[in-house]
């Protein structure tokens, strides 16, 4: 989205530049301009239509990405009425607030220590004896000398312990014993980097918005100094150069204020999946 509007400001700046030659032509057949102001101005075009160039270029492989992201060979865009804001809509509805502590990474790396713990304490239970059911039923042909019947039937139990394996035992307990603290503090780790990652990204609002509202004040300082030496020029009294450097200005005011209001955009998404289960 932010590569399509990029483009849209780089064609309407180019429309502006030729604007402005023609106006810069048209003074200089009156005798109004010299030939250096036509040539600054073209020169001016000239960029612009360069930026132009590579605005579309970024469309292009900003659609292809999209396109390889959704698993299609064929490039993918977005609509040209598409709303901003939608997508931050669109967040919040498929995503319930929770607390940092609940977040999909830190569930995960609980679920590796209660794994890893138990795997432990399963190594541990080796060292228990075990007791074993035996149970043998029999058919003798003929009566069996020790009942005088056909069928014998005995049951009983056997005791296992094992005294020593040769360390094995003993070397996996010590290994599972290390995976569980080692997985501890990776759990550790995981909710100190939650809560920055949180706190970032709320401190990342509140800087893009502050910034948006500096580049929104900054287009429109820059779109009315253009407007007034666009008539100065007109009247005489503003050279060409003054012109260009106006124009160019407020050209990259527009970009400007189109990437911080991207930025905007980007920084609540992350806030809201900072402390948010998404069912995607």
């Amino acid at each position: 989205m932010t590569a399509e509007r990029l483009a849209e400001v780089s064609r309407i700046s180019l429309e502006s530049a030729l604007s402005t030659l023609d106006l810069s032509k048209r003074r200089a057949a009156l005798g109004a301009a010299s030939t250096i102001d036509v040539l600054r101005i073209e020169q001016e075009v000239s960029l612009s239509r360069s930026q132009v160039v590579s605005a579309n270029d970024g469309v292009l492989r900003a659609r292809e990405n999209l396109g390889a992201t959704l698993g299609s060979p064929e490039p993918w865009g977005v609509m040209p009425n598409i709303r901003v804001d939608a997508l931050a809509d669109d967040a919040k509805s498929t995503c319930r607030p929770t607390d940092v502590m609940s977040r999909a990474d830190i569930r995960a790396a609980e679920a590796s220590v209660g794994v890893s713990k138990r795997n432990e304490a399963g190594v541990s239970r080796t060292y228990w004896p075990t007791i074993d059911a035996v149970s043998s039923l029999t058919y003798w042909s003929p009566v069996s000398a020790i009942n005088a019947e056909h069928v014998t039937w005995s049951v009983g139990g056997v005791l296992n312990w094992t005294l020593y394996d040769g360390g094995l035992r003993y070397a996996t307990r010590e290994q599972r014993s290390a995976e569980s603290r080692v997985f501890s503090e990776q759990l550790n780790e995981a909710k100190r980097r939650a809560r920055f990652e949180v706190t970032q990204a709320f401190r990342s609002v509140r800087s893009s918005e502050a910034t948006l509202a500096v580049a929104a004040k900054t287009r429109e300082l820059a779109a009315e100094t253009a407007r007034l030496t666009k008539v100065s020029y007109v009247n005489g009294s503003a050279t060409s150069f003054d012109l260009v450097d106006t124009a160019r200005r407020l050209r990259e005011a527009e970009l400007d204020y189109t990437i911080k209001e991207f930025n905007v955009l980007r920084a609540k998404i992350a806030a809201l999946l900072a402390l948010s289960t998404c069912d995607v």
